[in-house]
């Protein structure tokens, strides 16, 4: 069924935050997220897809898959799909999504303070699925997990994490100490260690917090922090990315294991 006008107007309306949340719903595009998506336990609304993939080989088996899970499907051309998307070139695919409620499981936690830029936290949620640390925190001012962009950049991670969203970081991290839980600080400061001679503790009860690059970690939080690590610079640079920064982390702890 081909998507009408007033639809295609309604589904714009869910890149907006405020409209996704009351509708308690967000958007995923792209194949890849989109696949990722039916082979997890997110209940789809909706998939509306390129009137031009509806026939070609490479993408009859999603077709068939969209089918056998009953997801309700109808198709737009390049260009409602370029009023639609919100990236310089429509995926051609997009999913409406109902949001699930999130719990911590046990295991490691990633604490993600001030981290704004979507981009950032899809390729930290690319390294977290990569290295097996399922919870992310998500402080206040942070951008949401939610945000399509994170969740296109993601590549499907998005789909295999748990995550909060606008938690005050002092209060999450002193409750979650008195369970027994240590908390790592990336930065560089007075009393850091470097990360190549640091032996994790033998126990999922740790907590790395990642900052941003233009705020860092907060001091209420730094206050909190057992021991703060930071990767050795071996030339020349200001600071890494949190993304990089952040897969460096997280591949020196499931290493030293």
């Amino acid at each position: 069924m081909h998507i009408s006008k007033p639809k295609l107007n309604d589904l714009k309306s869910l890149f907006v935050k405020k409209d996704m949340e009351a509708r308690n719903v967000f958007v995923a595009e792209g194949w890849k997220t989109c696949e990722e998506a039916m082979n997890s336990n997110y209940k789809i609304k909706e998939i509306i897809v390129l009137e031009k993939f509806l026939k070609l080989e490479k993408y009859q088996r999603i077709l068939g898959e969209i089918q056998r899970l009953k997801i309700p499907l109808t198709w737009m051309t390049e260009i409602e799909a370029s009023k639609l998307s919100n990236f310089t070139t429509a995926p051609g695919i997009l999913a409406v999504i109902s949001r699930q409620e999130q719990t911590l499981n046990d295991g490691p936690i990633l604490f993600l303070d001030r981290i704004n830029d979507p981009g950032n936290l899809g390729t930290v949620m690319r390294s977290a699925a990569w290295f097996n640390w399922k919870n992310l925190i998500l402080s206040e001012e942070s951008v949401s997990a939610y945000n399509y962009k994170v969740v296109q950049g993601s590549m499907g991670a998005f789909f295999y994490l748990n995550f909060l969203e606008n938690v005050y970081g002092p209060k999450f991290l002193k409750a979650k100490k008195a369970e027994g839980y240590q908390v790592f600080c990336a930065e560089l400061r007075d009393g850091a260690k470097d990360l190549p001679s640091f032996i994790w503790p033998d126990s999922a009860k740790i907590i790395l917090v990642m900052g941003s690059e233009s705020h860092g970690i907060s001091e209420e939080i730094r206050a909190l922090s057992d021991q703060s690590l930071y990767i050795p610079k071996i030339q020349w640079g200001e600071s890494l990315n949190v993304g990089v920064a952040t897969s460096l982390f997280l591949y020196d702890q499931a290493s030293k294991k």
